[in-house]
């Protein structure tokens, strides 16, 4: 039988062109929709916020704000929603810093508190989570346009630590959408380019937006024992959700250092 659930779409409101995109191509817009949910959390002495908007579908059942540590939660860089099948933290990752003043803060005291918090929540709901955002890292050498560049080891987001840090959180259960999607040798897909240094027209840039999903939206479906299963039991049995396509959209905005990034779960 056919499943009952729908694709959902989470953080943009952009089609793909196809179910599976090339590495450097980017969505189509949709037609404008009315958001029926705005939440967000600002900060502005700290120049640092997060917000959220969606459509009817999926249900959002829940809103809070901030990872549970007052010493992380008042900067405004965290959202959580949750859905029915699913639950999304909406982040702003604090950055290292120019001299990396914060990459201890970053490293000792964020870091183990969010991947903590997904943790928690994931089993306390048992649902899948979808991490999203500027996560300030830039994980890999296909990442950054300038990779061998010496300097790179003391650059907010490139430093052998943040690197490290987040492979170890992937580890622990969780996949980078787009590279699971792409593979590991898709280069030239950035989400950030320098506009001090004028960096985007020549694409000098960094992927510092991610989805950080639960493992099992990335583990193969299996369609013929679901529908073999539904059909014995007389009906269609639900199938679970799994990632479908993750993409950058570099072309939708030239006004901002940053681009939007998109995931497909069906």
């Amino acid at each position: 039988g056919k499943s009952s659930k729908a694709s959902k779409s989470i953080a943009s409101f952009f089609q793909p062109t196809s179910k599976k995109q090339s590495c450097e191509s980017a969505g189509e817009p949709a037609k404008k929709i009315e958001c029926e949910e705005a939440p967000a959390s600002v900060d502005e002495q700290a120049q640092a916020g997060s917000a959220s908007m969606q459509t009817s579908e999926p249900r959002l059942l829940s809103v809070r704000f901030g990872i549970g540590h007052e010493e992380h939660d008042t900067e405004g860089r965290s959202i959580t929603l949750e859905y029915e099948d699913f639950i999304v933290v909406n982040l702003y990752v604090p950055n290292s810093g120019q001299k990396l003043e914060r990459l201890k803060y970053r490293l000792e005291g964020w870091n183990p508190a969010l991947e903590a918090y997904v943790a928690g929540l994931e089993e306390q709901t048992g649902k899948p989570m979808v991490v999203l955002g500027d996560l300030n890292v830039a994980h890999a050498d296909a990442d950054v346009y300038n990779y061998f560049a010496p300097h790179l080891k003391k650059q907010a987001g490139c430093t052998i630590e943040e690197r490290a840090a987040f492979t170890d959180w992937l580890s622990r259960g969780y996949v980078d959408a787009f590279r699971h999607v792409h593979g590991s040798s898709c280069a030239g897909a950035y989400t950030y380019w320098s506009t001090r240094a004028n960096n985007r027209p020549e694409n000098k840039g960094l992927r510092l937006d991610y989805f950080v999903c639960s493992g099992s939206l990335a583990t193969p479906s299996d369609a013929t024992s679901s529908a073999a299963e539904g059909e014995a039991a007389g009906g269609s049995a639900p199938k679970a959700l799994r990632i479908v396509d993750c993409y950058c959209l570099p072309d939708l905005t030239k006004t901002s250092d940053h681009c939007p990034v998109a995931l497909v779960l069906a």
